[in-house]
C-alpha cells in the first residue's frame, strides 16, 4: 500500500488536533472523569500513532521533491 504525501497545512492541523485529543485523553485517564483509564490511554496512543504516520507521509513527500 503506497501512502500519498500530505502538505504542511494538513500536518499542522493534524498536529494541533492530535495534541488536543492526547491531552484530553490523558487528563480523562488521570482524573477518571470519563470512561475507563485504559481506554483513554489507548485513544491517546492511537492519536500519537496517527500523527507519526502523517509526519512520515509529509517527510516522504518532501524527500521526493528534492
Amino acid at each position: 500500500m503506497k501512502l500519498k504525501p500530505v502538505g504542511l497545512l494538513t500536518l499542522v492541523v493534524w498536529g494541533i488536533v492530535s495534541v488536543l485529543w492526547i491531552g484530553r485523553s490523558i487528563y480523562n485517564a488521570v482524573s477518571g472523569m470519563e470512561g475507563t483509564p485504559w481506554f483513554n490511554v489507548l485513544l491517546a496512543a492511537i492519536w500519537f500513532a496517527s500523527f507519526c504516520v502523517m509526519l512520515y507521509r509529509f517527510w516522504k513527500g518532501r524527500k521526493g521533491k528534492e
